[in-house]
């Protein structure tokens, strides 16, 4: 297997650092990754698809994804991010099995914002050493798990137009908290299964529920038959193997789970474009042999960009500070649910710690405020909102800007 080790420092779960990428070849790793492009263009390969990165762009690579980046300008400046998952599950069990996905394509408004927010923070206050309180270290973890769990974890796969998916995550696309855990326990099931003859039959049993609506809702949830994400869990699986073994195709195609090295042709040449054979001669110059090729970026600048993307609110609460950002920590028990209250309640949180319901308030017109609202203030009006406006955040944002927008005029 083309495994990297994450080596952490000082015993921490995170790792951040900001680099110029040249070419990191395929591989897989234990830790979650993050990357976000500050300046400059990449183009990330993730098993069977491949996907251009821009300024301010981020993806995440969930392990045990193959998957290798190149940069397509010398001045590229990236942020990777490393976080233990092992820890993450033990410290927020609500990740368990739960697959994120970043498409700034379509994902686009103040998820994505915050995201990058969370980002920069934890990059400064791991390099400032921040992290010997582990306070901190606990408030920036759960406040990234939290986003992610909210607005990252469901994504689809879509046609690209000519008989191929990819994935992504439409912005008309929702799915409510019984159907999200549902689609984990199948995904799991498939994961852990896939080598073995399964059918259709052996997860609606394990589901029960009948094939007909099991097959249904996996295919209006995932965009994909039930037999279409088997055939691409092997594929993937039958990939790490072409490019880390010298198993015949044979071998492999019994070992994923395909009756026959016709099955696995097929199928591979469907979602990787190419035989089998093919496949592992064109990446034999980018297996794990290659050397990781970054290097040191304009540090200064790199920390400039990213600084931008941090917000501290100028307009403090008579009970807060002067300068202080108005933000509210999420609590470690207290993960967001899909109960409709529930999520009301992290749409709050997600409020305060980005400090948007300031800037859709004052900074899109250039007006001050002649009043200034406290945290605990924002917090008693949110909380008067019934739990039916929360259909999705950027939904829930745009109410909370109707209901202060006539308290804006008055003010």
């Amino acid at each position: 297997m083309l495994k990297k080790a994450i080596h952490f420092k000082n015993g921490l779960p995170v790792d951040a650092f900001l680099s110029t990428v040249e070419s990191i070849p395929l591989h897989v790793h234990q830790a979650i990754e993050f990357i976000m492009v500050l300046e400059g263009t990449l183009e990330i390969r993730e098993a069977y698809q491949s996907q251009i990165l821009n300024d301010g762009d981020i993806h995440i690579f969930n392990p045990p994804d193959l998957h290798c980046i190149t940069g397509l300008s010398q001045s590229n400046c990236v942020l990777t991010l490393y976080v233990d998952l092992d820890h993450l599950k033990t410290t927020f069990p609500a990740i368990k099995n739960t697959t994120f996905l970043c498409d700034c394509a379509n994902q686009k408004g103040s998820s994505i914002q915050l995201l990058r927010r969370i980002f920069a923070d934890i990059y400064f206050h791991f390099n400032e050493n921040q992290y010997a309180n582990t306070d901190r270290l606990k408030e920036d973890l759960s406040s990234l798990v939290a986003l992610l769990l909210d607005s990252f974890q469901l994504f689809r796969w879509l046609p690209d137009g000519s008989d191929h998916f990819f994935y992504g995550c439409p912005q008309e696309f929702h799915i409510n908290a019984i159907h999200a855990e549902r689609i984990h326990r199948v995904q799991e099931f498939i994961y852990s299964h896939y080598a073995e003859n399964i059918t259709l039959s052996d997860l609606a049993q394990n589901e029960y529920l009948s094939t007909y609506y099991l097959s249904h809702f996996i295919r209006q949830s995932t965009g994909l038959s039930f037999q279409q994400w088997l055939s691409a869990v092997r594929s993937e699986s039958a990939e790490k193997l072409l490019v880390s073994t010298d198993k015949t195709i044979s071998e492999i195609a019994l070992e994923v789970g395909f009756a026959s090295t016709k099955y696995l042709i097929s199928h591979f040449k469907k979602w990787y474009g190419s035989t089998p054979s093919k496949y592992r001669e064109i990446t034999a110059s980018i297996n794990c042999q290659q050397p990781h090729k970054y290097f040191s970026c304009d540090r200064k600048k790199a920390e400039k960009l990213l600084n931008s993307y941090r917000y501290e609110s100028q307009y403090s609460g008579k009970d807060l500070q002067n300068g202080s950002s108005i933000s509210k920590s999420l609590e470690m028990g207290k993960l967001p649910q899909k109960s409709e209250a529930a999520r009301l309640q992290h749409y709050r949180n997600l409020l305060l710690l980005s400090g948007e319901i300031y800037n859709a308030m004052f900074q899109a017109d250039g007006c001050n405020p002649t009043h200034s609202v406290s945290a605990e203030t924002l917090t008693k009006e949110l909380s008067k909102l019934p739990p039916e406006v929360c259909k999705n955040y950027e939904a829930f944002l745009a109410e909370i800007i109707d209901q202060f927008a006539l308290q804006k005029r008055i003010w």
